[in-house]
């Protein structure tokens, strides 16, 4: 996959990586599930009890704190 990237373009990568957030896990008693992440786009999938899945984009931007996000399954 990573053929003909050079030196600089593998860095690149590897920070791009580093610099994922990524989170699971269960929604506590309340329905909800927090996290902590970056600034950025985020894609969300989240599986119900009946293995319906649903997927959401949000956005949070710089200087948002908390920012809550409803998903009804």
């Amino acid at each position: 996959m990573q053929k003909g990237i050079n030196e600089a373009g593998k860095r690149y990568l590897a920070l791009k990586q580093e610099w994922l957030s990524r989170a699971h896990g269960h929604i506590d008693g309340q329905g909800q599930f927090e996290f902590r992440g970056f600034h950025g786009s985020y894609e969300v999938e989240v599986v119900g009890a009946s293995t319906k899945k649903v997927a959401k984009t949000f956005v949070v931007d710089q200087g948002v704190d908390p920012l809550v996000i409803t998903i009804n399954l």
